[in-house]
């Protein structure tokens, strides 16, 4: 009778978590059905205004924003710190070719030495590039520019110029006035963007264009225009706290902002937080696997605005508009120097999305001077300026796509080059990944602190029987296993393997087609439930026989396994697997990689072979140590300049 009713528990166990994958909130798509390429487009989603999976909001919850970098990049004056961007001390930025001027009147020998300045010194903005001079930059609303007033006209007047103008009608947007009402004081941005009779004398006018980061108006780019329209922009900034109702989300900042403009790519919060959580994004905007919306104007524009940089794959069949380089520039151009540019349709006012951001020289345009771009060139010269880890790589080349293999199968030489071998007295019973440097990530529980005189790494290894010239062996210098490490839980499963120089060179291992880092995720949204990844190893087959070829396969994410694994699944760890348990790690895969591809080809260890229910068996997931979860304890031990590929 007892064996009875544990089959079926079992049973109803095992149907219970088919049913919660397979059901109206199925996450993962089923082995024999899913597509070549799982992406977030093809699982449920909800609208943006309605009601909202508890992946959302739990995403929700953390309160990102634009200073998360789980989310997004760090701009190139700052670096990520557990999550958060912070300010870089301003000789950490690269260099410039030319100098800016400060606000104070200080002279910086670049604009990212200066944002990295006044990152700490709010009262201290840009002014203009160039040496610094007895220009002023100024906006005001409406003619009282006490610097308190919260709503009118806006007006601006340009270094070199003696008189305000005002701003064209639909000559900037939400973005723009959420900059000039926090640099007014106003920390929430701007409440409305509106539209006013100007007056009949005035017929030229003003579109600015920002990206929405700037702490002030003088870092966006101007354009001038003759306007035979009489409407100028007004803006109303946003003051007073309120309760925010039912047809509304409240941002972090507290700001209230109507729920259609949740998920629309544009900074309506002024935070960005009503974009950083959105299973699905309206149509003007593109979805990033992350679960955050862009603009449409991002996409294959030349750079990565998606953590996981499918904004700009498959571009060949869109016009790749590659940012404006930097420039030297002995001084800004004033508004005289500006071409006057008759809007289209007549001479109307162009709206500001046809308006963009590009340098053009006098002949081009056939005028005197140039027109006033936006610092964001500046931003996109020092951040390729900036050193980035190569790591992910297959054979210094994107990887072509191989076919489904529903069975592990064997691999071939070089295909998974991060991949090692982890010897112990003459024996492999585990695997590990190379992250780069003298480095070996693996699972703790198969090393043991300050025994590393028993341990070497087999790089290059491919068939265990055969010795092959790429292939080495490797002695261990350290062991460090996770201080919170427990045996009996398998909580915290993961431990730094640091190997001996023994080449003398920087990197410690020579880069070659068989030996090549893996790259470490620094945010655990790059990756999430129905994404395909690759698991290898030289674990023992369903038979229990052993392995000596190099064999891997694929696995899908699963969602959250409390349900199956209950109080045995913490914080740290992930789920993989198949449907039918037929490709599953087994004895002998522990500590060896799980690894996931972002769109742009690149290979990230999401997780080490950790534990799992037998081998193989149907219901049972394998259990990972999730790598994203431990990024800042990696990181504090390898520096983080060894596995960083952004945000250092």
């Amino acid at each position: 009778m007892k064996k009875l009713f544990l089959l079926i528990l079992l049973c109803r166990v095992y149907l219970t978590y088919q049913g919660k994958l397979m059901g109206e909130e199925q996450d993962v798509i089923p082995e024999k059905h899913a597509p070549e390429d799982i992406r977030s487009e093809n699982l449920p989603a909800v609208k943006a205004t309605g009601m909202v999976s508890e992946r959302i909001m739990a995403c929700r919850n953390k309160s990102f924003t634009y200073s998360s970098c789980e989310k997004v990049f760090c701009l190139p004056w700052q670096k990520c710190i557990e999550g958060t961007c912070i300010c870089k001390l301003p000789y950490q930025c690269p260099k410039s070719d030319g100098t800016v001027c400060s606000t104070s009147g200080r002279k910086f020998q670049s604009y990212c030495q200066l944002k990295s300045f006044a990152c700490t010194r709010p009262g201290i903005k840009f002014l203009h590039r160039g040496e610094c001079r007895s220009e002023t930059f100024s906006v005001s609303l409406e003619e009282n520019d006490t610097g308190s007033a919260v709503n009118g006209t806006v007006k601006v007047k340009l270094p070199g110029n003696e008189n305000f103008l005002p701003v064209c009608q639909s000559g900037l947007k939400i973005t723009e006035a959420n900059v000039i009402c926090r640099e007014r004081g106003h920390v929430k941005g701007a409440k409305n963007v509106y539209q006013v009779e100007g007056s009949e004398e005035q017929s030229t006018c003003l579109t600015v264009k920002c990206r929405g980061i700037e702490t002030s108006l003088s870092e966006c780019g101007f354009k001038q225009f003759n306007s035979k329209h009489k409407n100028v922009t007004a803006i109303e900034c946003y003051t007073k706290d309120k309760v925010c109702t039912d047809k509304e989300f409240q941002c972090v900042n507290k700001k209230c902002i109507p729920a259609q403009k949740l998920c629309n790519g544009v900074d309506n919060c002024g935070d960005l937080s009503d974009e950083l959580c959105c299973e699905v994004c309206t149509s003007n905007s593109f979805h990033c696997k992350s679960d955050t919306c862009i603009p449409n104007a991002y996409r294959c524009n030349g750079e990565k605005d998606c953590v996981t940089g499918e904004d700009e794959v498959q571009c060949d069949d869109r016009k790749v508009s590659r940012p404006v380089t930097n420039q030297k520039v002995s001084r800004p151009a004033t508004v005289a120097e500006v071409p006057e540019v008759t809007s289209l349709g007549g001479g109307t006012d162009t709206d500001v999305s046809e308006v963009t951001n590009v340098g053009i020289s006098a002949k081009d345009a056939g005028a005197k001077g140039l027109e006033i771009i936006s610092m964001d060139t500046e931003r996109i010269a020092a951040l390729r300026n900036l050193t980035t880890v190569q790591c992910g790589l297959f054979n210094n080349a994107t990887p072509t796509r191989r076919k489904r293999l529903y069975g592990g199968d064997e691999a071939s030489e070089g295909q998974f080059p991060w991949q090692v071998a982890i010897d112990e007295e003459g024996e492999v019973n585990c695997g590990g990944v190379y992250i780069g440097g003298c480095w070996i990530l693996t699972a703790a529980h198969c090393v043991r602190p300050n025994k590393q005189n028993l341990y070497r790494i087999k790089v290059g290894l491919y068939n265990r029987r055969i010795h092959n010239l790429q292939a080495d062996s490797i002695p261990v210098e350290e062991v460090i296993v996770h201080e919170n490490y427990k045996a009996l839980t398998y909580q915290n499963d993961i431990a730094l393997l640091r190997i001996k120089n023994i080449y003398k060179v920087d990197e410690c291992i020579p880069r070659s087609k068989f030996v090549s880092p893996a790259c470490v995720p620094w945010s655990n949204y790059l990756f999430k439930a129905g994404d395909r990844c690759q698991i290898s190893g030289w674990g023992r087959k369903e038979d229990s026989s052993r392995v000596y070829i190099l064999r891997w396969g694929y696995i899908h994410i699963m969602p959250n396994c409390t349900n199956i694994y209950g109080s045995r699944f913490y914080d740290g760890m992930e789920c993989a697997g198949t449907y039918d348990g037929k490709i599953d790690s087994c004895k002998g895969d522990s500590g060896g990689p799980m690894v996931c591809y972002t769109p742009d080809g690149a290979a990230y260890v999401w997780g080490l072979v950790s534990w799992g229910e037998q081998c193989g068996l149907a219901g049972y997931p394998g259990v990972y140590t999730k790598v994203a979860y431990y990024f800042d304890w990696i990181s504090r031990h390898v520096g983080r300049n060894t596995i960083s590929k952004y945000n250092v």
